[in-house]
């Protein structure tokens, strides 16, 4: 700034610019313009955004992931299909390994439970710049509302993952993660798994029980069915929704999701039990899954997850034709 008062140099307010010769106000002026170059470079070279670098969410993803490496455990035919769908969202490498079935060895190594899926991060550069003193154990994490909570803030994603710039939105999505995880999957969808398609494992439940399971999903799914507007934050699509789709997938293919019937269609998520038109939630479910469900990332692991099912139809019927 001292270099450019000299540059501009200060004019004694006896001196106008009428009173001095056209040289003089020529020069005058290609000094000022000098200085005034002058200046706009050094408040560009000193902004904040220059010296410490521009960040977009997007690009400065690329940027963080490039030095984790990433493995996932568990076929997309279980919970895994919701981490596989936001490393679809994020555009992220991963090796997929799906010999890690629930109880496997592999599982167990990850798991202390050996349950699926578990991620597995390696910091490829702080194990480079440590390699001389043996590099650093990798980051295991479990439960897929969690890992996937992670990717999205480790890959700097707040539109998938809320971070703590925006408290409120934040609260919020951990608030409807929970409910989905607690709620829905735990105390509904899992009853029904664990004690009806695993009912050999973990033994047969009374129908009562799968009746208070089904009844839990639909009051649980009248709760975030209100919230959407269109997504469950609003205006953007997050990881909540993947958790969300997931669990109204689930709920389809176990026929929880009725046939509907009269002129409201209400048996078509919740029971028609007469006292109240829900209609209008039902189609609101409709429209939300039709619009989740088209997008790209969703349709690349509906493709992984065919591939699999394939692949394990044909190895169980090779296996029965060799009895």
């Amino acid at each position: 700034l001292q270099v450019a008062e000299v540059c501009v140099g200060t004019t004694p307010p006896q001196l106008h610019d009428e009173c001095l010769p056209d040289s003089i106000v020529a020069h005058r002026a290609r000094s000022f313009g000098c200085a005034a170059s002058f200046l706009s470079f050094v408040c560009g070279y000193f902004s904040v955004s220059n010296f410490f670098g521009k960040k977009h969410p997007r690009k400065a993803s690329k940027g963080k992931m490039s030095s984790h490496k990433l493995k996932l455990l568990g076929p997309t035919m279980f919970r895994s299909f919701r981490c596989v769908w936001m490393l679809e969202e994020l555009g992220l490498e991963f090796e997929h390994d799906l010999s890690a079935t629930p109880w496997s060895e592999k599982a167990k190594e990850c798991h202390p439970m050996g349950k699926i899926p578990s991620l597995v991060v390696d910091d490829v550069e702080t194990n480079n710049k440590s390699s001389g003193n043996g590099s650093s154990p990798p980051f295991i994490m479990h439960e897929s509302s969690a890992i996937n909570t992670f990717l999205g803030r480790l890959a700097g994603r707040k539109d998938l993952v809320p971070d703590g710039s925006d408290m409120y939105r934040q609260a919020r999505y951990d608030q409807i993660v929970s409910m989905i995880m607690s709620e829905m999957d735990a105390q509904a969808l899992w009853i029904h798994r664990k004690h009806v398609t695993l009912g050999h494992t973990f033994g047969k439940a009374d129908e009562a029980v799968i009746k208070t399971a089904k009844d839990q999903f639909k009051r649980t799914n009248r709760a975030l069915a209100s919230q959407l507007n269109p997504y469950l934050l609003g205006d953007d699509f997050s990881a909540a929704d993947m958790l969300y789709v997931h669990c109204l997938d689930w709920a389809e293919g176990i026929g929880w999701k009725g046939e509907g019937g009269g002129d409201n269609n209400n048996a078509c998520w919740f029971d028609d039990d007469g006292q109240e038109d829900l209609s209008g939630l039902s189609s609101r479910i409709e429209t939300y899954l039709e619009r989740c469900r088209q997008r790209p990332a969703y349709k690349a692991t509906l493709a992984r997850q065919q591939v699999e099912k394939d692949a394990y139809k044909k190895k169980k019927s090779n296996k029965g034709s060799k009895l």
